[in-house]
């Protein structure tokens, strides 16, 4: 696993590491193009409009959870690039299902935007899971993965923050249940003989979700374009804006979370 070290972050306070999550960009190669009827470019530039004005700005860095793009064009990538220039901090990014790993690589790392997989801080650990598998709509952890999971969590005691594209449980609504992680039993088998996880996050389903297993946190945020309502067994589009997280890391092995919306007028 590629690691980010805290050195390279430039935290505000020592005490609390501050992340922004985006997610489910669904950039389109072109100027015009659409998805459900939402311009993605523009949905996501008003987003980082309204984050660069709130009163916790900058982040230590920003979380980008998959479906970056919504076409695997060159052309996509490029023009999701110059908007995740524009946060000026260090920024994560991981694959979902409509992402193709191989045009990330190639096209978006740049100085502030990474592809690793590890965010090591003095008091916190943030893991990026690579949940992608092609051809399909769902997600996998392979056994790669586990095993190099299952090694970082036994040799750190910090606090994990675990971040990956696809849901590990059910969402309450069927259709979005088809497309979640294939394996979770693999993957909480793994967690669970662990005591330092304190939260998983992930994109994929364009909602809120606020759960929790087994004391560790479970979240999911609205994606920076198109929403989908909660608990239903088909899509329909949910008439809510946008949003984004906000997530505080404290020393003390806390985590505050909180979701916002951009302004309806936006």
């Amino acid at each position: 696993m590629s690691t980010w070290k805290t050195s390279e972050l430039s935290q505000k306070n020592p005490d609390c590491l501050d992340l922004l999550q985006l997610t489910d960009t669904h950039i389109l190669p072109r100027e015009g193009d659409d998805f459900d009827g939402m311009d993605t470019f523009a949905s996501l530039a008003t987003v980082i409009d309204v984050v660069r004005q709130h009163e916790e700005w900058p982040p230590d860095g920003v979380l980008v959870t998959g479906d970056l793009v919504h076409k695997t064009e060159p052309k996509a990538y490029q023009r999701l690039k110059v908007q995740l220039e524009r946060l000026e901090v260090p920024v994560f990014c991981i694959a979902g299902n409509h992402d193709e790993p191989g045009l990330m690589h190639e096209i978006l790392p740049s100085e502030k935007i990474q592809l690793t997989e590890i965010i090591s801080t003095r008091n916190w650990q943030v893991i990026l899971l690579n949940s992608y598998i092609p051809g399909t709509h769902s997600g996998r952890i392979d056994k790669q993965d586990l095993e190099q999971l299952e090694q970082r969590l036994a040799s750190t005691g910090e606090p994990v923050l675990l971040c990956l594209h696809h849901p590990p449980v059910s969402v309450h609504s069927s259709w979005m249940d088809s497309m979640r992680l294939e394996n979770p039993d693999e993957l909480f088998g793994v967690l669970d003989r662990h005591d330092h996880i304190r939260c998983i996050l992930w994109g994929h389903i364009h909602q809120v979700f606020e759960e929790q297993r087994n004391g560790v946190m479970l979240l999911a945020t609205p994606s920076t374009c198109v929403q989908f309502t909660p608990h239903t067994d088909r899509y329909i589009r949910d008439n809510v804006p946008p949003g984004f997280r906000w997530l505080n890391l404290y020393q003390s092995g806390e985590l505050v979370s909180r979701v916002h919306r951009i302004p309806e007028s936006s």
